[in-house]
């Protein structure tokens, strides 16, 4: 009887940890979109994210354990209380491309850096966030293409 109510209490415990950071997240992201006055957030459309793991030259295992859907959720329901857009952007090359000329060349990112032939230099997450912010969301896209 014991060990049933330990074994209780640790069910779904990573769900739950999970759960409570992407609240903490989305939440935090829309209090700094109203911060900076702006009214989109924009996020990659990661619909096949866990079948490119087999392109991945090394596979991390928490990829395929963290809830990107349950994350988009959340921010966008939090989004939405806030009177905010949430829109997805294709997010092919994003970690190649440079945030200041546009240049696509892989191996200008090396781990956390970003270094282009431009002269560009920032951190890699901070590069991605600048081109992501710049591209158009799907739905532009399949509008500009009709």
């Amino acid at each position: 009887m014991k060990n049933m109510k330990a074994l209780k209490r640790l069910e779904n415990k990573e769900q739950r940890i999970i759960h409570y950071w992407n609240h903490v997240i989305s939440k935090e992201i829309v209090r700094f979109t109203q911060k900076q006055g702006a009214s989109i957030i924009k996020i990659e459309y990661l619909k096949n994210i866990r079948s490119m793991k087999k392109f991945w030259k090394r596979s991390d295992r928490n990829i395929n354990s963290w809830a990107f859907f349950d994350l988009e959720e959340k921010l966008t329901y939090k989004a939405q209380l806030a009177e905010l857009e949430v829109v997805k952007v294709n997010p092919f090359k994003t970690s190649h491309e440079c945030s200041n000329c546009g240049n696509v060349v892989k191996k200008n990112r090396r781990g956390s850096l970003y270094t282009c032939s431009c002269g560009y230099k920032k951190d890699a997450d901070v590069n991605v966030s600048f081109v992501i912010s710049t591209r158009p969301s799907n739905e532009e896209k399949a509008i500009t293409a009709t």
